[in-house]
């Protein structure tokens, strides 16, 4: 007798493949690692903070450099020992005769005498300050009516390398403005623009002689010549000359009052932008000078005029030009350019004293960086990190999926030799070791199941067989029926017999018996059909 094999419906495939539920919780652990760190980034404000390090770091330079150029301009304004000596030099040769203040301005050889007397004065202190020209200009009557183009009697020294050490015989120095005579006297070298007086050019304000002079002139020299003293809020060429310049003077005036002339100090351009270096503003700023008339440097809008700017690049430097700056921050302001973005940084210089007659004059030393370039690191950092995110993602998706084909490879291939051992009933699975301890230790268990449930079917059969009668078995499950060969011809079945043999056509079956074949029970209450 053999067994018929069972018919078993196939169940429905439900839920995920171990490889798509171990991807799926990778990646999801992955993308909530990529939103904290998306969040921390954000909360922190990485960005605008690093950024605002920049303005900060930007206002620190200029703030630096401001006090450095403040100590500069200081030491080129203070010019007490000049005038004092200039004034005693005066009043002695007047006493003497040798000069008159009614024809002091009038001509070189009216006015030599002081000139010559000056001179050495002028060149110490050339010497002993850190500036590139010192000039005395003697006038002695209202300018406002003195005819332009009028000469008068002057002497202008400049030094082109102040910090370099001084030359014997003041070979390093040139006479810009100076008489003939005291040029040969002093066998001082004349500059390609020398000329023996200064033309008077009715420049108002914008000129180093006006200001000081005609404000100590209507005021009666009330005050000290320092409180006098006027920084030039436009840059200068003196005629025929290259060097873009700005100066300081102050008024010369004697003990009763009289104002005869000015001295002052000049600063060049070259030279103040050698101790203005521009490449520490992020190697592409740039300093200028600039005065403002408004009070609060605090305020929204800051209007001011570039008196000086370096030479590196193409921002607005004259005079004649305004800027308009619009506070950012505490420390910064912003202004556009040839449509472009800056950031800049003002510090003011204080040069005059509140009660002098031109302290409505601000002076400021302005930073400016284009923010392109002031950002540029920010912006790197945002792009390297956004980068790095998507590197990170990248390879976090393909290690994923590496380790979830790996830990699901010997799972599905278990799977599969379990589908293959469901399909062969009468043979003993062989299940490969996965060398994942739980998953062998279920191998184990269900191939010993599978040995012990044939070997109990190998048993009945055997039992049968070795039977005087004839026996006829089956074995009904949830799912499945095993019946012996004969088990339906036994029964008077044989045409009767169920295609497919399911368990309901099984029960269905064995239910007519009742009604088809007489019966008794036994003592053991079983049922003994007697079949034709």
């Amino acid at each position: 007798m053999q067994n018929r094999k069972p018919h078993s419906q196939k169940a429905p495939q439900t839920g995920h493949s171990i490889f798509g539920t171990i991807l799926f919780s990778l990646l999801a652990v992955l993308a909530v690692e990529f939103l904290l760190l998306t969040f921390a980034v954000h909360a922190t404000r990485l960005g605008p903070q690093l950024n605002q390090n920049a303005e900060d770091i930007l206002a620190m330079q200029v703030d630096n450099r401001s006090r450095y150029l403040q100590s500069i301009f200081h030491d080129a304004q203070e010019l007490t020992s000049l005038s004092d000596a200039i004034n005693g030099l005066t009043q002695q040769l007047l006493g003497e005769g040798e000069i008159s203040l009614s024809t002091l301005d009038s001509s070189s050889d009216a006015a030599y005498p002081l000139l010559e007397a000056a001179a050495p004065e002028l060149i110490s202190t050339l010497r002993i300050k850190s500036v590139t020209g010192v000039f005395l200009i003697l006038n002695t009557h209202d300018l406002d009516k003195r005819k332009q183009d009028s000469l008068m009697p002057a002497i202008y020294l400049r030094d082109l390398d102040p910090d370099a050490a001084p030359s014997q015989r003041n070979a390093d120095l040139t006479f810009v403005r100076a008489p003939a005579q005291l040029v040969q006297s002093l066998s001082i070298a004349t500059d390609n623009s020398w000329a023996p007086t200064i033309r008077y050019r009715a420049l108002g304000n914008r000129g180093f002689l006006y200001p000081p002079f005609q404000a100590a002139y209507k005021d009666g020299a009330s005050l000290a010549a320092s409180d006098y003293g006027h920084w030039t809020s436009q840059s200068y060429l003196v005629p025929g000359d290259t060097h873009e310049a700005i100066a300081y003077s102050q008024p010369l005036i004697l003990p009763d009052g009289t104002v005869y002339g000015v001295i002052g100090v000049e600063l060049l351009a070259d030279y103040l932008w050698e101790n203005l270096p521009c490449s520490e503003l992020q190697n592409n700023g740039t300093y200028f000078l600039a005065v403002t008339d408004t009070e609060e440097l605090s305020a929204s809008e800051l209007q001011l005029r570039p008196v000086l700017r370096s030479h590196f690049d193409g921002q607005p430097g004259s005079a004649d030009e305004s800027l308009t700056l619009r506070l950012h921050s505490a420390h910064t302001h912003r202004y556009l350019f040839s449509n472009a973005l800056y950031i800049a940084s003002v510090s003011p210089l204080n040069l005059y004293s509140r009660n002098a007659p031109f302290s409505g004059k601000h002076w400021l030393l302005v930073g400016s960086v284009p923010a392109v370039q002031l950002f540029a690191f920010a912006q790197r950092l945002k792009q390297l990190f956004s980068f790095i995110m998507l590197i990170t993602l990248a390879v976090g998706f393909v290690c994923s999926w590496l380790i979830s084909r790996r830990l699901a490879r010997p799972v599905a291939k278990l799977s599969a030799e379990v589908a293959a051992a469901e399909a062969d009933s009468s043979a003993i699975p062989h299940l490969s070791a996965t060398g994942i301890r739980e998953l062998d230790q279920f191998s184990s268990a269900f191939t010993q199941l599978s040995k012990d449930v044939l070997d109990s079917s190998t048993r009945f059969l055997r039992i049968m067989k070795l039977a005087s009668a004839e026996l006829g078995g089956y074995e009904l499950r949830d799912d499945s029926v095993y019946v012996t060969d004969n088990f339906f011809s036994m029964l008077g079945l044989a045409q009767e017999q169920p295609d497919p043999l399911t368990p309901k056509a099984f029960r269905a079956l064995m239910g007519t018996l009742e009604q088809r074949w007489f019966y008794r029970l036994s003592p053991a209450n079983n049922k003994v059909f007697a079949i034709p």
